[in-house]
């Protein structure tokens, strides 16, 4: 059964930008040795794209739900600049200027605004700051090579991921990465709850053109806007 995403699965929205951060920020540095041979990839993974000022990504999520078999599937894109980042999903737009985060629920026609989490325990921190990368996931995964693989048509490399900390809602994220054109083809993760989801990468765009206002939620365009300041 195909359906479009749904409001009750604000989780997987945001275990598919935790998803993002994992994959699209550099590998060097942030794991501890291990597998020698998946290292050697995703350093050259990371070289490819330490050197980035910004990026767009056109992505196409499909979520399968092992229990009722029941599939859903939709798009989006993301488009990030340092700690900034604007991600558009069916149901809803996130704008983060590196210090609030405006989260637009567009069937409800409301707006949450938040600080930037900082807490470097929170499973998804850097999903509202995207550098944190490079200071939770040296200690908080161990990698393995598992083989080549034939994905959408081309020749990839497998590799898995595992979360060593326990409160995290997956257990295993596999990456396929194009080992000669150090591209990432798909994500797939198992989460905990019996849903497996794949983020595939429909479109990269390296060093787009960006200003400060893609990352600011614009409310004067809608009218009867609900707006639930959390800040303080």
């Amino acid at each position: 059964m195909l359906i479009k995403l749904s409001k009750k699965n604000m989780k997987l929205y945001l275990l598919i930008k935790t998803l993002f951060f994992i994959l699209i920020f550099p590998f060097n540095c942030l794991f501890a040795q291990q597998d020698v041979n998946a290292s050697k990839i995703l350093e050259k993974f990371a070289e490819n794209n330490s050197k980035l000022k910004s990026y767009y990504v056109d992505f196409k999520i499909m979520i399968h739900h092992k229990q009722n078999g029941m599939q859903e599937e939709s798009t989006g894109s993301i488009l990030v600049s340092g700690k900034k980042y604007k991600m558009i999903l069916p149901e809803q737009e996130v704008y983060s200027n590196g210090i609030e985060m405006h989260t637009f629920l567009k069937d409800s026609k409301e707006v949450n605004i938040t600080m930037v989490n900082t807490d470097e325990d929170n499973e998804n921190t850097f999903m509202e700051d995207p550098t944190k990368i490079f200071t939770l996931y040296h200690k908080n995964y161990k990698y393995k090579l598992i083989g080549d693989a034939q994905v959408y048509g081309r020749k990839c490399k497998e590799i898995d991921l595992y979360p060593t900390l326990l409160k995290t809602s997956y257990f295993r994220i596999k990456l396929y990465i194009d080992p000669v054109l150090n591209e990432l083809v798909t994500m797939k993760t198992s989460a905990k709850s019996g849903t497996d989801i794949e983020v595939k990468i429909i479109k990269f765009s390296k060093n787009v053109p960006v200003e400060n206002n893609d990352f600011i939620f614009q409310q004067n365009q809608y009218k009867d806007l609900i707006i639930n300041d959390m800040r303080f």
